[in-house]
């Protein structure tokens, strides 16, 4: 039974024939619709809704309060709304009192569940066409009257995802306390530079763009002023929405408030994964010079675990990169340390992110020409990073510290064919540290040369020199 009427409640309305501006008065539209179709029902099932069909009995029948649509059909009342909250509780009792009746009267089912079917269409095409709010005194429709509040429950567009991804990056969600109870309020800050992008951003959820404001802002670490433009909402529903994606928060006694702790949500498709990575990338990420000369995408982030589960996500082998920023708040005087941390990206990813989703922020794109310069200029990256993972698999840790005792890094890399900075890194890695200098290596060099198999030193730098080359040297794949 309770299948069969969620089945009929979901039937989609596949074509409106009114317009809102037909209306001239939304609850008379509504109520006298249900009135007159009661009036128009079978003698064998109508006797069942004669009691209710007054409006204060219909009030009552659907679950308000005995006066509510006597009141909501006053004239003053003609461009006021039911609410979301309220039209539910009407199919609710409307589903209960058929439920009942069909006990009673099995032999009337088929007739019933027909009207229930029928006053579900009427209440739902109230719902569509008009757009209540969901629930009384909501007041985003007032200034925002085509705001998505559903705009994130289900994330089913790269748009969507793109914007979920720019929102954990650069948005908030904030909780004002009322007498009344908590709310949340959300927002997004972006520089003067970004404000047409803020725009399309409002555009997308409906928010009304006239509501942006254009300030100057200082900023905790700096008596500088900056032009800001920034927009704020409140909505309960999408805060939560994105609160279930992952956009979470704790408190830090630290830094007394709360602090974002994002999660990677799993949008289920790579297409929307991608998206949602671009939007985190334009918000949180920047392309950044390398000490090999090269360039690369990088995203930042004060949540280690997030970066974590993006690198595990993608398959992405660059380790992560932590420091420490310690920034003194010029009006203070405190001193605030900030751990951030980093994540690189391939430039295959990067490119593919791009070609998956076109509409993202214009200002940190780039172009296919920029592509072929970025693989050319990033060869020699990649060729470090694939002699890394070469390295690891034919050099053990404890060789490694054997060969350093004898052999310097420079003279290790040159029998093995690959860079210094490259057995550097293997060496950081494995946490190796060598406090040998130039000089130690020159004095052992020299002792061989002199006492030759007579120097302490001969017997384990040859078996070391031979161990390299049996190993072999790296080859480009």
């Amino acid at each position: 039974m309770k299948k069969l009427f969620l089945y009929i409640q979901d039937k989609f309305l596949s074509k409106i024939m009114i317009k809102k501006s037909d209306i001239k008065h939304y609850n008379r539209w509504l109520t006298a619709r249900i009135q007159n179709y009661v009036n128009n029902l079978d003698d064998d099932i109508k006797y069942l809704f004669e009691p209710h069909i007054s409006f204060k009995k219909m009030s009552k029948f659907f679950g308000l309060w005995t006066g509510y649509l006597p009141h909501m059909r006053c004239e003053v009342k003609a461009k006021s709304k039911i609410s979301e909250n309220y039209l539910k509780i009407m199919r609710d009792c409307l589903r209960e009192n058929i439920e009942k009746w069909i006990k009673m009267y099995p032999t009337l089912a088929e007739k019933l569940l027909k009207t229930y079917s029928d006053i579900i269409y009427f209440i739902d095409e109230y719902s569509i066409i008009l757009k209540p709010p969901p629930f009384p005194n909501y007041q985003m429709y007032r200034f925002h009257p085509n705001f998505i509040r559903d705009y994130f429950a289900n994330i089913s567009s790269k748009e969507q995802a793109y914007w979920l991804g720019f929102l954990f990056a650069d948005g908030y969600i904030s909780i004002e306390h009322k007498k009344a109870r908590d709310y949340y309020r959300m927002g997004i800050t972006l520089g003067r530079k970004d404000r047409d992008f803020l725009a399309k951003f409002c555009k997308s959820i409906g928010l009304n763009p006239k509501f942006i404001s254009d300030e100057r802002s200082r900023s905790d670490f700096s008596d500088k002023m900056y032009d800001i433009s920034r927009i704020r909402w409140g909505d309960q529903k999408m805060a939560q929405d994105l609160i279930n994606l992952g956009m979470e928060y704790e408190f830090r006694e630290q830094k007394g408030r709360r602090v974002k702790v994002p999660i990677l949500p799993d949008l289920g498709k790579r297409a929307l994964m991608l998206a949602f990575l671009l939007g985190f990338r334009d918000g949180d990420g920047t392309l950044h010079l390398t000490k090999y000369e090269t360039i690369r995408p990088i995203l930042f982030s004060s949540n280690k675990e997030f970066l974590i589960a993006i690198k595990k996500h993608f398959y992405i082998e660059y380790n992560l990169c932590e420091r420490i920023l310690e920034r003194i708040n010029p009006r203070s005087g405190i001193m605030i340390e900030t751990p951030y941390h980093s994540l690189a990206l391939e430039v295959s990813l990067f490119k593919e992110m791009l070609d998956n989703y076109k509409n993202s922020l214009k200002r940190k794109r780039v172009d296919e020409g920029f592509f072929k310069d970025y693989f050319l200029s990033g060869e020699k990256m990649e060729i470090h990073f694939n002699q890394i993972k070469w390295l690891k698999q034919v050099i053990k840790i404890e060789d490694l510290k054997q060969m350093l005792e004898v052999l310097s890094l420079y003279r290790i890399s040159r029998k093995l064919g690959v860079t210094k900075n490259s057995l550097i890194k293997v060496a950081e890695d494995y946490n190796v540290k060598n406090d040998y200098g130039r000089g130690y290596y020159i004095s052992i060099n020299n002792l061989i040369r002199a006492h030759g198999e007579n120097s302490e030193y001969h017997k384990t730098y040859q078996y070391w020199l031979d161990h390299l080359r049996n190993i072999g040297k790296f080859k480009e794949q």
